[in-house]
């Protein structure tokens, strides 16, 4: 930008460049400044928790961070669904939830196994009804494949 400044012909004594490019970092760190105050609000903050039994304690927000979990992949549940939607139902829709129960230490995954806590992630697909059944299960078997290989990682 300092050179493009250095066309321009000042009058005045002094270093019009830093004033400019002054002004210029000004003017785009305004914009930049209020953005990040919108992207906070607009999706929401990123609460810590120390222990899952944190989060009775702490306000409810939309994002969550556990410094120790462990999860009891064993007692994981997996649901399957579909529905139809759009105009004239020209959507397939393909959907599946994961639900894994969340403990504070790894004792506590062995014996009585019960979580207040959980940790559920959805995952969809749309495809078009025209098609026939047998590309429905396939694209179905696309899904239950996809969402078994997010488990083992």
């Amino acid at each position: 930008m300092k050179p493009a400044l250095r066309n321009f012909n000042f009058r005045r004594k002094g270093d019009p460049e830093f004033k400019l490019s002054a002004l210029a970092s000004f003017l785009i760190a305004i914009p930049a400044i209020i953005a990040q105050h919108y992207l906070e609000t607009a999706t929401g903050a990123l609460t810590s928790l120390n222990s899952i039994y944190e989060y009775a304690t702490k306000p409810a927000t939309r994002y969550y961070s556990i410094r120790t979990q462990f999860l009891g992949k064993d007692l994981m549940g997996v649901s399957y669904s579909t529905d139809l939607s759009g105009k004239y139902n020209k959507n397939y829709n393909m959907h599946a939830a994961v639900a894994i129960p969340i403990f504070e230490k790894a004792s506590d995954t062995v014996g009585v196994r019960k979580s207040e806590y959980w940790l559920i992630q959805k995952y969809s697909k749309t495809i078009s009804n025209r098609k026939n059944d047998i590309e429905k299960e396939m694209n179905m078997s696309v899904l239950r494949r996809k969402v078994l290989q997010t488990l083992i990682l």
